[in-house]
C-alpha cells in the first residue's frame, strides 16, 4: 500500500486476496478509491464509486459465504474421519491414521543411526527417506 500512488491502476483477477472477509475487501476497495487508485477487476472492469462499489460488496459477500461453506465441509470431513478412527481404527476413507503419513518409524530411524554411528546422509541412503525426515526424527 505504501507504493501505490494516486492515478495508479491495480489489476486483480479476483477480489478475495484484497481482504480476509467481505468487510475487509470492501474497506480495501474504498481505501484504494479514496487514494485515487483505479481497481480493475478481471471480468468486471474498472471499479468506481456508486454502483460498482455495490457490485463489489455483493461479490465479496458471495466469496465470504463460499469460504465459510468450504470451511464447514472441511470441518465435517475431519469430524467424520475422527469418528471413524475411534470406531474402526481407520478413517472414513480407509487410511490408518489422520494427518500426513509417516515416512518411517521415528524410533527405528533414530536407533539405527545411533547404533551405526551414521551420518544423516548415510541414514537417508540406507532407509530411503529425506534429509528433513532423518533430521526431524533424530533431533528428539
Amino acid at each position: 500500500m505504501s507504493y501505490v500512488r494516486e492515478g495508479d491502476t491495480i489489476f486483480v483477477y479476483v477480489l478475495d486476496p484484497l481482504g480476509r472477509d467481505a468487510l475487509d475487501v470492501q474497506a480495501m476497495v474504498r481505501r484504494l478509491l479514496d487514494m485515487g487508485v483505479t481497481l480493475d477487476v478481471h471480468g468486471l472492469g474498472p471499479i468506481g464509486r456508486g454502483v460498482s462499489e455495490h457490485i463489489v460488496a455483493v461479490l465479496a459477500q458471495i466469496a465470504d459465504m463460499e469460504r465459510m461453506r468450504i470451511k464447514e465441509r472441511c470441518d465435517s470431513g475431519r469430524a467424520a474421519a475422527r469418528a471413524s478412527v475411534e470406531a474402526t481404527g481407520r478413517t472414513h476413507k480407509g487410511k490408518a491414521r489422520l494427518g500426513r503419513p509417516k515416512a518411517a518409524d521415528a524410533a527405528q530411524v533414530a536407533a539405527w543411526r545411533r547404533e551405526h554411528g551414521a551420518t544423516i546422509a548415510a541414514t537417508m541412503a540406507h532407509l530411503g527417506i529425506s534429509r528433513a525426515t532423518v533430521a526431524r526424527y533424530c533431533a528428539a
